[in-house]
């Protein structure tokens, strides 16, 4: 998988709060390590440690110019799955990230992602009680998320 595209997953998880910026930093010197040409964006991030995440998600967008932000969500999707298999404590964050995600992207989604449409509102009325229980929420974004967990396996082999 080329560098830009390996940027764009790390700024989506680093957004949606997957990872920390200690594992982007991380991954950024291992990145150094095995790129044979110099790379100043590449560099920006892994000496970006005591910045915050929002500076350092702008300086991975750099990096990751040119690449596919659809396609690196659905790997994002598909890590989010296992992430919240182990953990759903977070889960409404995810969806208001998820969101954001919706909103940046002028509302408009491939159709694999449609389930995004709407997301934190299912969450929030089930929080308070109105429509559904938080459980039916959280089944029925598993359930959409499942999809994406084999495309999430093949990326980690690459």
């Amino acid at each position: 998988m080329e560098l830009a595209q390996q940027a764009e997953i790390k700024r989506q998880e680093l957004c949606l709060g997957l990872i920390s910026v200690s594992e982007v930093i991380q991954w950024a010197d291992l990145m150094l390590e095995s790129t044979p040409e110099y790379n100043d964006d590449l560099v920006n991030v892994s000496l970006a440690k005591h910045n915050c995440a929002q500076d350092i998600a702008s300086l991975l967008g750099h990096l990751a110019a040119g690449s596919d932000e659809f396609d690196a969500m659905r790997v994002v999707l598909g890590s989010l799955y296992k992430f919240l298999l182990i953990d759903n404590s977070q889960t409404r964050n995810f969806t208001r990230a998820l969101e954001r995600f919706w909103i940046d992207h002028n509302y408009e989604l491939p159709e694999d992602m449609q389930f995004i449409a709407g997301l934190d509102d299912v969450f929030g009325l089930a929080e308070d009680g109105i429509y559904g229980t938080r459980k039916e929420a959280l089944d029925d974004l598993l359930q959409s998320l499942s999809t994406f967990n084999k495309i999430a396996n093949n990326r980690a082999i690459e």
